[in-house]
């Protein structure tokens, strides 16, 4: 077989990292694939990683270097201390100058702060938690009424940033100027798309641009088509954005990946109620598991201001409408009236608060977080989060719908219960070794989350299930697996093409 490239698109992710401070779930799995993909290439054929963007002028595509993708994945980490001062580590890819990168210290200052806040706020109210009752709830309402001001306060000078700034993007990470793809490219080479390039509502006439220019080959993964076929959870721009970048760019595209059956059967539907043809049927990826530096977990020191260990029930999420919190909101509300306070584990939320939650939030803050026994920890870094897996009773994960559910596998590799829902994907990324409930039945949710907090000898027994029988797959896989589709697209791209576009 002729040797050729596969050109990864990173224009999504740069855009990312342009607004946000810490990777949401596709960035996580984007980075893991890329840490083990190369080492996953046959080493009997001629098959190259590279990586573009979208260039100036116009230019559709140009070449970024390894370095440059570790300096902007650096840029979502949580090490920030690091990343200022160390260069970041090579990584075999397409040539790149021997010059020594590092990033630009100003968001990761603010970044510093932000986390050393956010320590001293969880120290805090740990404080508060391990205090005698009569004590400890009282100073907890007041540190919480405190927060709320001084979000307020933060949120209100934000607003007067934004109204009197040119521009309220975070400074961009420093990369060399992208080299153009021209000698570069070539008819028959791989342009890999596997991020979220649907925020981009021009990606349809780019792709086509790139095709007609340099003769790639599309291979497309679909993480899900959530917006479309549940256009309520989301806000309107979205969804018309979403919907037109699916009827733009899967024409286009010959060979589609998807993370789980339950994707694999929404993409068919698409497909046929469109007649659109592939070359092969939706190609199913085996989803790894876990982020960073997993065995971290099992040596570092506790990250400092977390809750105790065993006092806490986990929920790892964006915290938007899909994911329902709301209902895990009104599960411990009930909980509140039925047991003693003391016998209630807290209820930790652990991510940033997005879109169409605002109900939510407000009624949050007006019971006082249901007088503490609800937590958010906004943004947490991966110690944090190693942190909470480790040492929570259990985690839960609601989801009304999901293209896979890697919150759900991250417990199982902790070696935590999972209580989940029992639609979609999610029994997918759950297996046998999670326990299910209808979302949509309270009385189910609400029997089987107080039946889980009272049956610590059940949940003991659970962990070690879990422990002993639980086989993570490994990111090797999913890498192995996309290297495959990509090896089947440009195949047939030495063959007429088997539709118009």
């Amino acid at each position: 077989m002729a040797a050729y490239t596969i050109w990864i698109d990173m224009q999504d992710i740069f855009q990312y990292a342009e607004h946000n401070r810490r990777p949401s779930g596709i960035q996580r799995q984007v980075y893991e694939i890329l840490q083990v993909l190369h080492g996953c290439t046959p080493q009997s054929e001629e098959v190259h990683i590279g990586y573009v963007r979208k260039g100036v002028d116009g230019n559709p595509a140009c070449i970024v270097s390894a370095q440059d993708v570790e300096n902007l994945f650096a840029s979502l980490a949580d090490d920030e201390a690091s990343a200022v001062t160390e260069p970041v580590r090579k990584a075999p890819s397409v040539p790149k100058k021997t010059t020594r990168k590092y990033l630009l210290k100003s968001p990761f200052a603010k970044a510093m702060v932000f986390k050393q806040f956010n320590r001293m706020r969880h120290a805090l109210i740990r404080n508060f938690e391990q205090m005698p009752e009569p004590l400890g709830r009282p100073l907890l309402r007041a540190g919480t009424l405190q927060m709320r001001v001084l979000r307020m306060v933060r949120d209100l000078r934000s607003q007067s940033v934004v109204r009197h700034s040119t521009s309220s993007q975070r400074t961009p990470v420093r990369i060399a100027e992208p080299v153009s793809c021209e000698g570069g490219m070539k008819p028959g080479d791989i342009f890999l798309i596997m991020g979220a390039a649907w925020a981009d509502a021009a990606f349809g006439e780019r792709l086509h641009a790139i095709r007609k220019t340099y003769g790639l080959k599309p291979v497309l993964l679909i993480y899900d088509l959530i917006p479309l076929t549940c256009p309520e959870w989301f806000p309107p721009q979205v969804v018309s954005t979403f919907s037109a970048w699916l009827e733009n760019v899967v024409p286009q595209c010959s060979d589609i990946m998807v993370i789980s059956q339950a994707t694999r059967k929404d993409v068919q539907d698409f497909l046929a109620q469109r007649r659109l043809h592939l070359n092969q049927a939706p190609w199913v990826v085996p989803m790894g598991g876990g982020f960073g530096d997993m065995t971290a977990a099992t040596r570092e020191a506790e990250a400092p201001g977390l809750p105790p260990a065993g006092s806490y029930v986990l929920f790892v999420s964006t915290l938007e409408a899909r994911k329902n919190h709301i209902l895990m909101f009104r599960v411990w509300a009930r909980l509140l009236r039925e047991k003693a306070y003391e016998d209630i584990p807290t209820l930790v939320f652990a991510g940033r608060p997005a879109s169409m939650v605002e109900d939510l939030m407000q009624q949050m803050e007006n019971t006082e977080y249901l007088d503490g026994k609800i937590r958010l920890i906004r943004e947490p870094s991966d110690e944090e989060l190693r942190g909470l897996y480790k040492n929570c009773l259990f985690t839960v994960f609601p989801s009304l719908y999901e293209g896979w559910g890697l919150p759900v596998t991250e417990s199982l590799l902790f070696g935590r219960p999972c209580v989940a829902s029992n639609v979609t994907s999610i029994p997918e990324a759950g297996g046998k070794f999670a326990r299910y409930f209808d979302p949509y039945d309270f009385e189910d949710v609400y029997r089987t989350i107080r039946q889980t907090i009272e049956d610590r000898e059940g949940l003991k027994a659970w962990e070690e299930h879990i422990r002993r029988d639980f086989q993570p797959t490994p990111w090797s896989d999913t890498a192995r697996a996309i290297l495959k589709s990509c090896e089947v697209a440009h195949r047939s791209s030495q063959q007429p093409e088997m539709r118009a576009h």
